[in-house]
This record gives C-alpha cells, sequence and structure tokens, in this order.
C-alpha cells in the first residue's frame, strides 16, 4: 500500500514538472510554486502550507487537482519532522 501511494505521488509530481517544462500554468499558480519552494528551502514549511492553500482557493480546480493534493501531503510530513 505505501508503494502505491509512492507511485501515485510521483506520477503527480511528474505532471507538475510537465506543466512546469510545458509553461502551461498560470502565472499566478507558478509564482505560487516559486514561494512554496521558497519556504522549503529555508524549512519553513508552514508557509508553505500557507501559500499551498492560498494557490488552492484562488486557482482554478481543474488547473491544480492533478498535483496540489501530493504537494500538501508533502509539506506537512516535513512540517511534522
Amino acid at each position: 500500500q505505501t508503494r502505491r501511494k509512492l507511485d501515485d505521488a510521483s506520477k503527480r509530481l511528474e505532471f507538475l514538472y510537465d506543466k512546469l517544462r510545458e509553461q502551461t500554468l498560470s502565472p499566478t499558480i507558478t509564482s505560487g510554486l516559486h514561494n512554496i519552494a521558497r519556504s522549503i528551502e529555508t524549512r519553513n514549511y508552514s508557509e508553505g502550507l500557507t501559500m499551498h492553500t492560498h494557490i488552492v482557493s484562488t486557482s482554478n480546480f481543474s488547473e491544480t487537482s492533478a498535483f496540489m493534493p501530493v504537494l500538501k501531503v508533502v509539506l506537512t510530513q516535513a512540517n511534522k519532522l
């Protein structure tokens, strides 16, 4: 079961990477993802979670639904550690 969850997470992150490579995400989402990356670099995971919530609440669900849930899981787990 854990392996299945990791495979699903990997697929979702690959989808995100594809969108970033293709530059098909809106500028708002891209900017928010940059902010999340900066919060991860500084190990400020609670700030990353706040930015995650902001992106999800202000963007088109269909544009983010494939990858934002897995980002929340990663940020939540990192915040617990």
